[in-house]
């Protein structure tokens, strides 16, 4: 179901937009929990009405608006193995539109080695009421997502020091770098078309070259 670095088995969705890559997967990186006003969690056969097949069921996070988040807040949080997470946010709304920014920056250095991550992220949401049944919406997000791989450990070492990384992991300085950059828009008219395109650029030391995976989508 959910790797360190990747995960399987789930559909998820931004604002009804799947994000899954090609092969089914995902990385969790490219969602920003924050910038959600609320979650769907469909579990098991109830993921079905999204399209999905995998037992995990689907998660699709609905962002804020600028009519449902109005204001400028700021959040910041600190923890151990120097955790830190700020997001500093703004909605706006006047007359029939609408606009909600949000931009994250969290980072920590791991309870084990070779396990720091970095994570930046900036998502927008600007909505358009053009008529009574007529509403716009588009959602353009970037993210970039930089974390290191501390790797597996035998029984053995994990008893002698659990926070130890495997040394192959450290020699050869694996990681999983993913930057994403989506954008969707909608048009609600009694019946909703949804238009997807999606650019990722994912480099990781774990094969020997540095993929990049593209996906445009359409539903209706």
């Amino acid at each position: 179901m959910q790797r360190t670095f990747h995960g399987r088995g789930v559909r998820v969705l931004q604002d009804g937009i799947v994000i899954n890559l090609a092969d089914g997967g995902f990385v969790m990186q490219s969602l920003e929990p924050t910038a959600a006003e609320y979650i769907n969690v469909r579990r098991g056969g109830n993921a079905l009405a999204y399209g999905a097949s995998t037992l995990g069921g689907a998660i699709d996070c609905i962002s804020y608006t600028g009519e449902s988040a109005p204001g400028i807040p700021a959040r910041a949080e600190i923890g151990s193995w120097d955790y830190q997470r700020f997001k500093l946010a703004g909605g706006f709304g006047e007359g029939s539109r609408d606009l909600f920014s949000s931009f994250t920056y969290q980072a920590q250095d791991g309870f084990r080695d070779h396990a720091e991550q970095e994570n930046f992220g900036l998502f927008h949401n600007f909505g358009w009421q053009i008529s009574e049944n007529l509403e716009t919406r588009f959602y353009l997000s970037a993210i970039q997502s930089n974390s290191a791989l501390p790797g597996n450990l035998t029984r053995a070492q994990v008893h002698d020091d659990p926070r130890q990384a495997n040394s192959s992991n450290i020699l050869r300085d694996q990681r999983r770098d993913w930057c994403v950059n989506p954008f969707a828009a909608y048009i609600n008219d009694f019946r909703t078309l949804k238009v997807c395109t999606i650019l990722c650029a994912m480099s990781s030391s774990l094969w020997a070259a540095d993929p990049v995976v593209a996906s445009i989508g359409s539903s209706r």
